[in-house]
């Protein structure tokens, strides 16, 4: 008998870590991070088009259920197309977020200047 095909882990870019880890410590201003969706299907690495916006926002309420977040407490983009989608939120929110199995990687929005 096989055993569940578990997700691998989220793959998290040193910069956003540094962020969040600033941001936390702070308690600064919301931190961006990009997030490239997991596809659902064995046989592509994207969601679909319509898939991904569905699958950002199952994720989203998923999480602000969890942290007790309200709606206006975070900003979601999503880039149907690319299975991409960009948060706006507190760190202790994007931080759950990367913990999520729908999540393949994430990257830090702006970089240091």
């Amino acid at each position: 008998m096989s055993s569940p095909r578990r997700p691998a882990k989220t793959k998290v870019d040193p910069e956003l870590r540094r962020q969040l880890t600033l941001a936390s410590a702070a308690e600064a201003a919301p931190v961006e991070a990009v997030l490239r969706l997991r596809s659902t299907l064995r046989s592509s690495r994207t969601p679909a088009p319509d898939a991904t916006r569905i699958l950002a926002e199952r994720v989203m309420t998923r999480v602000a259920a969890e942290v007790g977040a309200a709606a206006g407490e975070y900003d979601l983009n999503v880039f149907p197309n690319l299975g991409y989608c960009v948060l706006s939120a507190p760190p202790g929110f994007v931080e759950r977020v990367l913990h999520q199995p729908e999540v393949a990687s994430a990257s830090a929005n702006r970089r240091r200047a």
